[in-house]
């Protein structure tokens, strides 16, 4: 019972998590096959088809990419400002299912037969640069990769601050491309949102930032401890 309390949020996020992935994949396979599961590697030749990269299934695997990666990048902040200690097992989780979730975005981008054409794209080009820097981070978030870069592991992985960046920047610019389509008015203006959040959490990271609001409720406590009582 002890142990359910204490990983209550990790089983949650990852209950979570593993229902929309699975969700995703089940609609990505019986969209071409009709088929519950694929079979073998005749189901990878003939998934291939020309519309993939317009379909939800394709925008909605890349935002919960977004998603999850932000929330990730969210836990430290928390932890820092409110001493949740569940924010911090929580990072590593996140950005493993955002990793996931981009997986699962660029092997419908290279499944679709007219991808060749949208590569040529800058947004294309920013969102695999993210992808091989999260693939790379999710590769060595493994205790004996700690062991081995040492120090250098905490300055590789300072490098999801980028791929957050580039996480953002992609989703943006692909959805002011695909504008035109009914639903990507509220794509943009969610990445409008992720735009100004993602700033806010590296800005909040800072140290001289962290010392101002952290000191500051100190400083209104003592104020207000000798304020005299009036009767």
């Amino acid at each position: 019972m002890n142990w359910l309390r204490k990983y209550i949020w990790e089983i949650m996020l990852n209950g979570v998590a593993l229902l929309l992935f699975v969700m995703l994949f089940v609609q990505m396979v019986t969209l071409r096959t009709g088929f519950p599961a694929p079979v073998g590697w005749d189901f990878i030749a003939g998934y291939r088809s020309t519309n993939l990269i317009g379909s939800p299934l394709f925008s909605n695997a890349g935002h919960w990419a977004v998603r999850f990666l932000l929330f990730s990048l969210a836990m430290s902040p928390l932890y820092i400002y409110t001493g949740w200690r569940p924010a911090l097992r929580l990072r590593k989780p996140a950005g493993l299912w955002a990793v996931a979730f981009a997986g699962l975005h660029v092997w419908l981008f290279t499944s679709d037969l007219t991808w060749g054409k949208t590569w040529y794209e800058t947004y294309a080009r920013i969102g695999f640069v993210a992808f091989i820097i999260l693939l790379v981070l999710a590769l060595t978030s493994h205790q004996l990769a700690m062991r081995l870069l040492k120090k250098n592991w905490k300055r590789l992985h300072r490098i999801v601050y980028i791929a957050g960046i580039l996480v953002v920047l992609h989703g943006l610019l692909a959805a002011s491309d695909w504008q035109k389509s009914i639903a990507a008015e509220a794509h943009i203006w969610e990445m409008r949102f992720y735009c100004v959040l993602l700033p806010l959490l590296l800005i909040l990271r800072l140290p001289f930032v962290r010392t101002v609001l952290k000191r500051a409720p100190r400083k209104v406590k003592r104020q207000r401890e000798y304020v005299p009582v009036l009767d």
